[in-house]
């Protein structure tokens, strides 16, 4: 438990997915996640995602936004560790963390990449 807390604390945590399909009516979307986890015990979310479909004309947008700032925590459930986010809102996710064969960070059966310096450093306040 602790070990999980020391790898995530202070780092920005990114997941993307994109799928764009070619054509005249061709669509698809690009969707980012940033999770900042600070050693405080404090966290920043952002999400943004863009969908487009049909020809050149037709689109549709969901722009980015903050969901705010809560706490985070890594609980033990049953042997699996979880990345708990309480958002100042009531909101709560749940991530069930895992580490791939090259240490890669696998969050809900999803790479995350972690970063903690320079310009992908993590925003703590």
């Amino acid at each position: 438990l602790g070990d999980w807390k020391y790898q995530l604390g202070d780092t920005k945590l990114t997941y993307t997915d994109s799928y764009y399909s070619g054509g005249e009516h061709g669509g698809g979307y690009n969707m980012k996640e940033e999770i900042h986890l600070c050693k405080a015990g404090h966290f920043l979310y952002y999400d943004q995602s863009t969908v487009a479909a049909g020809g050149t004309d037709v689109s549709g947008y969901s722009g980015s936004t903050s969901q705010g700032h809560g706490s985070w925590n890594v609980t033990d459930k049953g042997g699996s560790f979880v990345l708990k986010l309480n958002f100042n809102d009531g909101t709560v996710r749940e991530y069930s963390l895992g580490w791939g064969e090259n240490q890669e960070l696998y969050m809900n059966g999803y790479r995350y990449y972690r970063t903690w310096e320079g310009d992908y450093a993590p925003d703590c306040f």
